[in-house]
């Protein structure tokens, strides 16, 4: 009696296929999940900043006093927001979590003198979730302040 276990040997070689296939398919779905979560938070920050910027130039037209607060949504990986005055930008998005920088961008019509104070940055943290900036622009100034 001859026994055939060539029926065996394929089927083993179609699941090791399929299951090939589904490794191949999760791994693209992870991928491409993780690739449209950065997208959304790198969109989320550009808006957030975008925003502020707006917000700093409508107070800096302003001729007379005006200060309001404003709040600002960030990505829940940006726990800290500083101002200093460097080459590549003035304000500087930071993870706690892994202390490096996540973004810097150049906030024009701001006076980082006043604001700095002498310290060589402020920065502001997380306040439930936003984060909250009064944005203020006293009467002969030429430029507004962020505290």
């Amino acid at each position: 009696m001859k026994i055939n276990k060539r029926g065996q040997l394929e089927i083993s070689f179609g699941m090791i296929f399929s299951i090939i296939l589904i490794i191949v398919f999760i791994s693209f779905g992870i991928y491409g999940v993780t690739k449209l979560i950065n997208l959304q938070n790198e969109a989320m920050i550009n808006k957030a900043l975008n925003d502020l910027q707006e917000d700093v130039n409508n107070i800096w037209k302003n001729q007379i006093y005006s200060s309001e607060n404003y709040s600002y949504s960030f990505p829940s990986n940006v726990d800290k927001v500083c101002f200093k005055d460097e080459r590549e930008g003035n304000l500087f998005l930071y993870s706690k979590k892994s202390n490096i920088e996540l973004k810097s961008k150049r906030i024009e019509n701001i006076n980082l003198l006043r604001m700095l104070n002498g310290q060589g940055e402020k920065c502001f943290l997380r306040d439930k979730g936003k984060f909250v900036f009064t944005i203020e622009k006293k009467e002969g100034d030429n430029l507004v302040t962020i505290s």
